[in-house]
Order: structure tokens, then sequence, then C-alpha cells
């Protein structure tokens, strides 16, 4: 253990040498005010938030607006840009949408277990141009639930088909967020 210990502080100095030792500090890198004071926010940065709600915040969206009685929108329009769709997809089937996440062809295919709601989608989506900012809900290297940023998505023409469902493709790592 003394070993490891000395390895893991040898390792901690030599980066501060070269001036690349980040401390971890969760609560507040998973704080929306922490990442809206960077005014950017990028795949490499990890962004992980709590919950939804966070998410609304770190835009200034209204968190009311992504409840509907007992259920939840799966995304919000970004308040100064209607094209542009914050959502956050899970893995886990909801109300029979099915989302599945392709870290190889950094794509999400967007589905619906009911065959009418599935073509409905499909077509209503046929050559969008719809952006989104697309933090995933999963577990994290702790086995606690958040919303992981995985990047903006964008239609994607040549993938999507009625038999597999709505894909959308990573076009960009990099958001701008607005004061």
């Amino acid at each position: 253990i003394d070993d490891i210990i000395e390895s893991i502080n040898l390792s901690i100095k030599r980066l501060k040498l070269i001036n690349e030792f980040k401390p971890w500090n969760a609560d507040e890198e998973r704080s929306p005010e922490y990442w809206k004071k960077r005014n950017s926010i990028s795949v490499e940065d990890k962004v992980s938030l709590n919950n939804i709600e966070d998410i609304c915040k770190l835009f200034d969206a209204d968190f009311g607006k992504t409840k509907r009685g007992y259920l939840r929108l799966g995304g919000i329009n970004l308040p100064t840009d209607e094209k542009i769709l914050i959502w956050w997809p899970s893995e886990t089937t909801r109300k029979g949408w099915v989302n599945k996440l392709d870290l190889i062809n950094n794509t999400i295919t967007e589905t619906h277990e009911d065959i009418h709601k599935k073509y409905k989608h499909f077509n209503e989506y046929l050559n969008s141009t719809q952006k989104r900012y697309v933090f995933f809900h999963q577990k994290d290297v702790l086995g606690l639930t958040s919303y992981k940023f995985i990047g903006v998505f964008s239609y994607d023409s040549v993938r999507s088909c009625t038999k597999i469902g709505t894909v959308w493709k990573r076009t960009g790592d990099e958001i701008t967020l607005t004061k």
C-alpha cells in the first residue's frame, strides 16, 4: 500500500511540475454554476450533472416546462435558439422510447417500441436541421446516476431509416454558454 501511495504522490508531483494537475472537486464540477462561469463545456471536460433541473439551469431554461403532470419531456428547446434541443436521452426504455448510444460511430439511434410511433417520429424528423445538445443519462464511475455531456448531435440522413429509426450523429464536441 505504501508503494502505491508513493507512486500516486509522485504522479501528482510530476503533473504539478508541468502544470497539468487538476484536483478533483466533484461537488463543484457537478454544479451548473461552475460551468456557466467557464462559459463553455466540451466532451473533454467530462461534464456530468446530477439531474434534469441542473441541465436546465446550465442554459437558463425553464425547468417547469419539462413537466406534463407526472410525465417528463425528453428535452427542451434552448431558450435563445428554438432550432436547438437540450436532450437527455437514456438507454433505459422510457414510455416505449429506446435510445442506443454507439460510441464507436458517435451516434444515437432514437426509436419507439410502437411501430406507428416509430414511423411518425421518423417522418417528423426526416431531413431535420435541428441540433441537439446531448446529456446522456448513465451511471458514472462511482455508480451514481448522472447526465453526461456527450456532444452536439445532428440528424443523420444516411443512417436514419424507418427500419431502425432516427439516427443522430455527433457533429460537435463543444458549446459556448450564454450568460
